[in-house]
């Protein structure tokens, strides 16, 4: 479909391989890779306002290898994300309006290595975990876009979660997001867990839980118990918090007793 609508940017090849060719090395002559990463920079601009995301992608990709050269890690990794921003954002459209060909995919596969790579670039040169983590945050929101993607956005708010640990607020964020991608795939178990985790970061936020909090701890409880009455553990190996939630509205069950009784 990006072929299709590469008209749209007169001679797109052509820009492209003329700044390539600036990169190339001559005699007595460095090149100027700084220049010709703006440059790919600014042509990915124009694809993008020719709404051809793949393309601008395509541009990123050459930046990143531009600030490769120039040994500025941040710039390759951020350059690596948006190629892989711009090539899920190409998946979501051709999705969206029905135009992926059977056993399409090859754009989103891109993606989530370019994420891959960017996040192996940032671990080795000691990044900013919370930085990180917005990125996976809004990966994963993005993926939700996509039909049966919940196992992909779980991993990314899995991991945005675990970065989060020392800012219980914004973790919570992450935990109920997984929590729901976790209720969606089936993974009732995996659920359970979740919930539970995330009573315990309202519980390390504030001990009389208040407003949303409370909101947030009631429906915690109800899907707790929901997902106990799908499960049905054995008693004996359920840990302490789950035999309190159970013994809390075990009054349910027998029509003698009412709560408090």
């Amino acid at each position: 479909m990006a072929e299709d609508c590469i008209s749209n940017i007169p001679n797109f090849w052509t820009h492209y391989r003329l700044i390539n060719n600036k990169l190339k090395k001559r005699f007595l002559r460095k090149p100027n890779i700084a220049e010709c990463c703006e440059q790919f920079g600014q042509l990915s601009i124009q694809c993008l306002r020719e709404d051809i995301p793949l393309y601008s992608g395509l541009c990123y990709i050459a930046a990143s290898q531009c600030e490769s050269q120039l040994n500025n890690f941040n710039g390759e990794a951020w350059a690596q994300v948006n190629a892989g921003q711009l090539f899920l954002k190409a998946h979501i459209k051709e999705e969206t309006l029905k135009l992926l060909s059977p056993g399409g995919g090859e754009q989103l596969e891109a993606a989530l290595s370019l994420f891959q790579s960017s996040e192996n670039i940032w671990k080795k040169n000691k990044y900013d975990g919370v930085l990180a983590a917005s990125l996976y945050l809004q990966i994963a929101s993005d993926l939700l876009l996509l039909t049966d993607k919940y196992e992909l956005s779980a991993e990314y708010f899995d991991k945005a979660s675990k970065l989060l640990s020392d800012s219980p607020h914004n973790q919570l964020h992450a935990l109920l997001q997984l929590a729901t991608c976790k209720l969606k795939m089936g993974h009732h178990i995996g659920a359970l867990d979740t919930f539970n985790e995330i009573v315990s970061v309202v519980n390390l936020i504030c001990e009389e839980p208040y407003g949303v909090y409370s909101d947030i701890i009631l429906r915690c409880e109800i899907n707790r118990i929901m997902l106990l009455l799908l499960i049905r553990p054995p008693l004996q190996r359920l840990a302490q918090p789950m035999t309190a939630v159970l013994e809390k509205y075990n009054w349910l069950g027998d029509k003698n007793k009412s709560p408090g009784i």
